[in-house]
């Protein structure tokens, strides 16, 4: 049987390593007219990212306004991507 104590230094430990691989900063960007990127990068080591499409990205951010204690109105605008469009006036 394991003691206390060594049972208390794994979880010590696992909570150190825990603490190294969560996100420290989000970066959000566009990857193509459908489809968000979402980038989370840790305190150390790679950074890890997501293809969000567009129907997704809204439950995303109705779920990030419930975890607030808050609702987001959402509303389309017509320049949302007006930079992927080459005929668009400028």
């Amino acid at each position: 049987m394991k003691s206390t104590e060594q049972i208390q230094q794994k979880i010590c430990l696992a909570n150190q390593k825990s603490e190294l691989d969560r996100g420290r900063a989000v970066k959000i960007g566009v990857f193509s007219p459908n489809t968000i990127e979402v980038s989370i990068r840790p305190s150390k080591g790679r950074a890890v990212f997501a293809l969000v499409e567009k129907p997704d990205a809204v439950k995303l951010i109705h779920q990030i306004a419930a975890a607030l204690g808050c609702k987001a109105t959402i509303e389309k605008t017509d320049t949302l991507f007006e930079h992927f469009n080459p005929t668009a006036e400028r």
